[in-house]
């Protein structure tokens, strides 16, 4: 623990030095000027649950880590238990059918995902991150002893593979490393990082995402063997692009050629720890969205996915098409990715 704790010491220092903010370069936000206030009651319920969301991120901070620790030392959860007496009356069931159903129940809903940022925050530009997502499938990426399993967002094992993060691989001794990724699968094969909750057997979901994301791209840099597929891994690791929330930042951001095809945008918030579930602490916009919700120019080809449609359009068809529950429109109860169930949104 000693040398994990420097090493941590060390790379917050880093960060500090390196994650600093000119706050004359940041203008006026779009959301300042009358053309951009949003006074609806989604709003107003979402910068309300994001404050809530905040306190209970500041109290909950030691449950939060028990978690994920849980999943990086492969202890059972609560939910495992109840699966286990669940299925000592299945006379039917094998052991092999009950590992798989018990692993299904450990890695359902532990991913981060988004709500619509229908209330823009008026310390965007200073303290949020813009992250370009990829039209794929969300994953959550599990490396221990030895081999790489990817999951869905509802628990179910999508593949295996052996890959040179630490855990991942049989000349990779290493312990647990938990990433966030979304597959873009064959012909590609990337698998794009969005977020880290544990590597190498350091919990990394505690902290903040400023660190967070500091600390991924840097251990991705420091393996570029990771972004190279072989005969033993078929998959490479790439972490997505991002720019701070700078109106003229973000349209040169857009005015990119990304090496994907673009499914939207996703907002961090500096401070927020990674917790399981749907947050108001990371928001998400269709590409097209940002030029009326934030004033941000985008290229001509993403207006034309909007359809005609306007963003609360949009956002009502697509949630009724896809069947996405948000706590924008929905009771907090339904929160969550139920059994048999997949959100479409990041």
């Amino acid at each position: 623990m000693g040398e994990a704790e420097d090493s941590m010491d060390l790379l917050t220092s880093a960060l500090e030095g390196s994650m600093q903010v000119d706050p004359d370069g940041m203008g006026m936000h779009p959301h300042f000027s009358a053309k951009y206030k949003n006074t609806s009651k989604l709003a107003d319920a979402q910068a309300s649950r994001r404050a809530a969301a905040l306190e209970r991120q500041r109290c909950g901070r030691e449950d939060l880590h028990n978690r994920i620790r849980k999943i990086v030392d492969n202890e059972p959860f609560d939910e495992d238990e109840e699966v286990d007496e669940e299925d000592k009356s299945m006379d039917t069931q094998s052991p092999v059918e009950w590992k798989k159903r018990a692993q299904t129940v450990r890695y359902r809903g532990q991913l981060m995902t988004s709500e619509w940022l229908v209330d823009i925050p008026e310390e965007l530009s200073s303290d949020w991150t813009m992250m370009a997502s990829p039209v794929g499938r969300r994953c959550l990426v599990v490396a221990r002893n030895k081999i790489t399993s990817v999951y869905k967002k509802t628990g179910e094992l999508l593949t295996q593979f052996v890959s040179g993060l630490p855990g991942g691989g049989k000349s990779n001794h290493g312990q647990c490393t938990i990433l966030d990724c979304i597959m873009e699968p064959h012909p590609k094969n990337v698998l794009w990082c969005l977020d880290v909750l544990s590597w190498n057997g350091m919990l990394c979901s505690d902290n903040d995402f400023l660190f967070r994301h500091f600390f991924l791209t840097s251990r991705l840099e420091e393996n570029p063997g990771l972004r190279k597929s072989s005969a033993k891994c078929k998959f490479t690791f790439r972490d997505a692009p991002t720019c701070p929330c700078i109106k003229e930042k973000m349209e040169e951001f857009m005015q990119q050629k990304f090496d994907f095809d673009l499914d939207g945008l996703l907002f961090y918030y500096s401070e927020g720890f990674y917790v399981a579930g749907q947050t108001p602490l990371v928001g998400w916009l269709k590409p097209f969205m940002l030029t009326p919700e934030l004033g941000v120019a985008v290229p001509s080809t993403y207006n034309f996915n909007a359809g005609g449609k306007n963003t609360s359009q949009f956002i009502a068809e697509f949630n009724e098409k896809h069947k996405h529950k948000s706590l924008v429109d929905a009771k907090p109860e339904d929160n969550g990715v139920k059994k048999g169930e997949e959100e479409e949104m990041n």
